[in-house]
């Protein structure tokens, strides 16, 4: 039983310095990426500040387009609290919490240092990460998926499942368009995706009833 107890501590253990490696790796990615721009950055570089060997860092990460990937995928991550608390704020007003949602994500994304700097590289011809919110965005797309479905479940349980899986992926794709292509302000992109959440939904609704589903 001892023995069980020691090797799961020096489990726990190593668990957690290797998450904390993993962050401190991807903090100083960050670093980089925002002030160089991520094509100019190198794996050397990262590894040196982190104060670890250039195969330890392969080892963590495999290569430079995964880490980047992991980058991407970590900073977009961190909008899913703001997301769920937005929708939340409205919890009898699905459209009123989409317009809330859409409109905070676009804002939050637009200030964000690391998102600026890949959308504003891209621009300039560096396509090296702006591919993780585009063609290769599937993790950020289902982990914003996630967040929206649990909040249409819970308090809009009535409306059909297949409307809602359509209606949450159209939207979070046109919100990503938005992120990537930005013409309008984000209060306008809100409230046009908002109204056409409810034109969508309302109109499945009075077909149902319609048809005495």
């Amino acid at each position: 039983m001892k023995d069980d107890l020691h090797i799961n501590r020096a489990q726990n253990i190593r668990s957690e310095a290797r998450l904390k490696l993993r962050d401190a790796i991807l903090d100083c990615a960050r670093h980089l990426a925002i002030d160089k721009g991520w094509s100019d950055v190198r794996m050397s570089q990262i590894a040196a500040l982190v104060g670890i060997s250039r195969q330890s860092l392969y080892s963590e990460f495999g290569d430079k387009e995964e880490l980047g990937k992991k980058m991407v995928i970590r900073e977009s991550s961190r909008f899913f609290d703001g997301i769920r608390a937005a929708l939340n704020a409205h919890p009898t007003d699905l459209i009123a919490a989409v317009e809330s949602a859409v409109e905070l994500t676009l804002r939050e994304a637009y200030g964000d240092p690391l998102l600026h700097s890949i959308l504003t590289n891209a621009r300039g011809g560096d396509s090296s990460l702006i591919r993780s919110l585009t063609t290769e965005s599937a993790p950020i797309l289902n982990g914003a998926s996630e967040v929206i479905l649990n909040y249409v479940r819970t308090n809009h349980p009535q409306l059909p499942e297949d409307l809602v899986l359509d209606v949450v992926d159209s939207i979070i794709r046109l919100t990503v368009s938005h992120l990537v292509l930005p013409v309008e302000e984000p209060e306008i992109v809100a409230k046009r995706l908002a109204r056409l959440t409810a034109l969508v939904v309302n109109a499945s609704v009075s077909e149902s009833a319609q048809l005495g589903f």
